[in-house]
């Protein structure tokens, strides 16, 4: 039987145990932030925006990053070959080599797109281990729902 007493040994004398402050709720000292700079919010956002305007690029800073948020990531649009076996890898990453060198996409760019390669070559070598232990133990060919990963 589990024991559905709540464990009391690192509370202080006076307190009971319980479920905590709710999930999303804010500190006291958050709160006595928020609470000193409500009044004056406004007053501080003008003046921001006023030293922005004035040539203050670590004022403009500011407020351009909370307005324009700069993307993560880009969509790359690059023309690449399909791959369905682990020999097809090679084309694959030589046209990503080439996109980088051509500056069509950046190192990262190219970096990501590898590591999603390197990705699907590991799934594409299993599916092929697979098949031939299967064609080595059982002298057949696999399965129709296990053969398809192209």
């Amino acid at each position: 039987m589990v024991n559905k007493q709540p464990d009391t040994d690192n509370l202080l004398p006076g307190n009971k145990p319980g479920r905590g402050r709710p999930r999303g709720s804010r500190n006291k000292k958050n709160l006595a932030y928020d609470a000193l700079v409500e009044k004056d919010a406004i007053e501080i956002i003008k003046q921001v925006i006023a030293k922005a305007l004035e040539g203050d690029m670590n004022a403009a800073q500011v407020i351009l990053s909370r307005i324009w948020r700069v993307p993560r990531d880009r969509l790359v649009k690059i023309d690449l070959p399909p791959v369905g076996c682990t020999a097809e890898v090679p084309a694959f990453i030589g046209a990503v080599l080439r996109a980088v060198a051509d500056a069509k996409i950046t190192p990262a760019e190219g970096d990501s797109l590898a590591a999603i390669i390197a990705r699907l070559q590991s799934a594409v070598t299993l599916v092929e281990l697979e098949q031939r232990i299967w064609q080595i133990e059982t002298g057949t060919a696999l399965p129709p729902r296990f053969a398809a990963v192209r």
